[in-house]
């Protein structure tokens, strides 16, 4: 009994003293690829405020180059810890790892298709610089302000403060419209005066009101046109371009030309008939 004991005993202390042989045989190449990780994740957090810094002036979403800046810094740790277990020699448990991730990668690839999709589309978006936060837009009948670009959706602002949220891949896949591109806006202004009313005299009370605004300065145009008759009056459109202004500066320019046509034809003695909506 005691000899078996003693075996056991013998048998263990010679694992013990063979795994300290091999801890101290290996003891420089552990040291090594303990001062590559510490470097690599040193590096990562260096790598990834230089790639910020160099992302603001070409993407300016802050959450887009946030992400983008954090995947560099992760794959430079992956690197890191890839090359640590090189140099400990373990290379069967690296192909194992890669295979594995190659397979786990494959399975997501099909599961998140349509989120992998709108973040491909996300960064698309970002960098080609077809549209930009504060840029007025129109997708799919719904106008307004883009307020966020994030790296699954695009959420705009409308003209009645609700936020409406398009998938990236719809932002690329649909007509639509940027307001903002030309830095330039129509704006629009339909109206009608009695039949008898004097069309030469009008059109100079309309135009004046322009001239008195600022219109039709600094390359933006300005055009009265008489479009139709109706029955009980004469239609027509004042319509005058503004150059680098938003929807809500827009909007009150339009508000106060009204105001100025609605007084000045008053003051003349000229009555206003409205267009009727068909």
């Amino acid at each position: 009994m005691e000899e078996q004991i003693q075996s056991s005993w013998d048998r263990l202390l010679g694992k013990i003293f063979s795994w300290v042989d091999t801890l101290i045989y290996n003891l420089p190449n552990m040291l090594i690829a303990l001062l590559v990780f510490i470097v690599s994740y040193w590096l990562s957090g260096k790598i990834e405020k230089l790639v910020q810094g160099y992302l603001i002036r070409i993407i300016k979403q802050p959450s887009i180059r946030i992400l983008l800046a954090r995947i560099i810094a992760t794959l430079l740790v992956l690197m890191g810890i890839i090359l640590a277990l090189y140099v400990l020699n373990l290379e069967t448990t690296i192909q194992s790892l890669l295979a594995g991730a190659g397979l786990a990668g494959l399975a997501i690839s099909f599961a998140l298709q349509g989120t992998l999709a709108n973040t491909l589309s996300g960064l698309l978006i970002a960098t080609n610089n077809d549209i930009n936060l504060g840029d007025w837009v129109e997708i799919n009948g719904h106008f307004g302000e883009v307020v966020a670009i994030d790296l699954r959706n695009t959420k705009i602002r409308d003209i009645h403060h609700n936020i409406l949220y398009f998938p990236n891949k719809l932002i690329l896949d649909t007509v639509l419209i940027n307001h903002n591109k030309e830095r330039a806006t129509w704006i629009n202004i339909p109206c009608g005066v009695n039949n008898d009313s004097n069309l030469e005299q009008v059109r100079s009370l309309v135009l004046s009101i322009g001239e008195e605004m600022g219109l039709g300065k600094d390359d933006s145009k300005m055009e009265f046109n008489y479009t139709q008759f109706a029955e009980e009056a004469i239609l027509f459109t004042f319509r005058f371009q503004v150059n680098d202004i938003g929807y809500t500066e827009a909007n009150r320019i339009k508000s106060e030309a009204i105001m100025r046509m609605k007084e000045m034809l008053a003051s003349h003695q000229i009555g206003i008939q409205l267009p009727l909506n068909n």
